[in-house]
């Protein structure tokens, strides 16, 4: 979830902030969860998780402790979420390089005499299917329960009590280092019994000479999660019984075609190429591949090609084939400089946002509001973005990007702070205030720091800047 500032204010404040929880908040409660839709391929949802920074930062300190235990007990074999052993505090791996590892391993196990066959499967519903009780016995088992592990599941149930939460929360990265962990047992076993895997994160794939050896791990796959309280995801569980298709499906044959063009780009061959692709892979296809989608839009952001603006912002489903990444792209090509680069762009998105909200494009309006908070537009579209902003249906995240939205093109800071003075959902206040870097007097930061506790830190944030 984007903050306006990316939190700049608690980075500044980082030693008051460190000094305010220890004294104050380990031993209270946690604040409330947001759950936020956002689209998966099919068009179902997945629900987000928003905590609040401070219980982002306390999650990501027992996070630290508990995770300089758990990945030491991780097999080579797991290639998600892994330490970075030279971070001088701890960071995953990064994801691009790890991912990338992880394809490289399989597609070299894929090699038609060891393993002509693969599986490919993952955990049907895995976050929301955690259970807390069998989590906690797993963390004693294996030697690490403390205080650091034990604070993280007191977060836990609080909000499963509190706020529905079911299982560990899709969001915070605390959840990839109990999600990983969580899953040794089924690797554990698949290599006890002498057979070859490979997990990212849920997503699975086994290896053997034959299908009917996969289909062997299947049965160890399922006994193991049954265990565990899980279920494997029937749907999603894809048996490739030569190695040319399980190789086609971990490693995209037109993507790797596509960025060898583009290597070579002789007199423009590998950009009308990406252009081809977005013609006949997004805007012509009858199921867009993610994959694929992703690729072709990051390599027009890069390149700053506004090729695509148009007809992805004609297509609201398009779009939300991956909602941040289009709000980026849109955002830097088509929306930001001091003039306004494609009118066309603007209207298609404006007609978005006149559209009847519905759970599927709430993420899309934000990242879209995001993009067009990047420069000023004119009363109509202010207008709409004042609507959006004030309308209490609306989700807190959503309005703050439409606030911002508004002032960047209307600059009526006067109306914000009457607006935030009124606000009673702090985190929105919070985000409200932000945008008033520069044009907030010292009275009413007076105001705000005295009144709204969420704001302490944003409101001395704003008397430095």
């Amino acid at each position: 979830m984007p903050d306006v500032i990316g939190f700049a204010d608690y980075v500044r404040a980082s030693k008051s902030v460190a000094d305010s929880l220890s004294a104050n908040r380990i031993a209270g409660e946690a604040q409330r969860l947001l759950l936020f839709p956002y689209p998966k391929a099919d068009n179902r949802l997945r629900w987000l998780h928003v905590a609040s920074p401070e219980d982002l930062i306390l999650l990501r300190a027992a996070a630290g402790r508990v995770v300089k235990s758990t990945d030491a007990l991780l097999s080579g074999r797991v290639y998600s979420s892994r330490l970075d052993p030279f971070c001088r505090c701890w960071s995953f791996d990064k994801p691009r390089r790890a991912y990338s590892n992880f394809r490289k391993h399989a597609l070299s196990l894929l090699d038609g005499r060891r393993h002509s066959a693969m599986y490919r499967t993952d955990i049907a519903g895995y976050y929301p299917s955690v259970d807390i009780g069998r989590l906690s016995s797993l963390l004693k088992n294996f030697g690490c329960w403390g205080h650091a592990s034990r604070f993280i599941l007191k977060n836990f149930r609080e909000w499963q009590l509190r706020d529905d939460l079911q299982g560990i929360p899709i969001g915070p990265e605390v959840s990839a280092v109990i999600g990983n962990f969580f899953l040794i047992p089924l690797d554990r076993a698949l290599e006890t019994n002498g057979y070859q895997h490979l997990r990212w994160s849920d997503d699975i794939l086994l290896f053997g000479t034959q299908i009917s050896n996969c289909q062997d791990m299947i049965a160890v796959v399922d006994e193991v999660l049954a265990d565990v309280g899980l279920t494997r995801s029937v749907s999603k569980t894809l048996p490739f019984d030569n190695v040319f298709d399980a190789r086609k499906n971990i490693e995209d044959y037109l993507l790797t075609s596509l960025a060898a063009v583009l290597k070579e780009d002789e007199h423009g061959s590998g950009t009308n190429a990406v252009r081809q692709a977005f013609d006949e892979q997004v805007v012509n296809s009858r199921e867009v591949d993610p994959r694929r989608f992703r690729w072709i839009i990051t390599t027009l952001l890069n390149k700053s090609d506004p090729y695509g603006c148009r007809s992805l912002a004609r297509a609201p489903s398009l779009m939300n084939v991956d909602p941040k990444l289009t709000g980026e792209y849109l955002g830097k090509v088509a929306l930001s400089g001091k003039r306004i680069k494609d009118n066309v762009v603007v209207d298609s998105v404006m007609r978005r946002f006149l559209e009847a909200a519905e759970d599927l494009y709430d993420a899309l309006d934000l990242h879209l509001l995001k993009a067009m908070s990047r420069r000023g537009f004119g009363d109509a579209e202010s207008k709409e973005f004042r609507r959006i902003a004030t309308t209490r249906a609306r989700r807190w995240p959503i309005r703050v990007y439409a606030w911002a939205a508004y002032i960047k093109s209307t600059r009526r800071y006067s109306e914000l702070m009457e607006a935030a003075r009124a606000e009673t959902t702090p985190q929105l206040r919070r985000g409200m205030i932000t945008t008033l870097k520069g044009q907030c007097p010292k009275s009413f930061l007076s105001h705000a720091r005295a009144n709204f506790p969420e704001s302490r830190y944003v409101t001395d944030w704003l008397r430095a800047a």
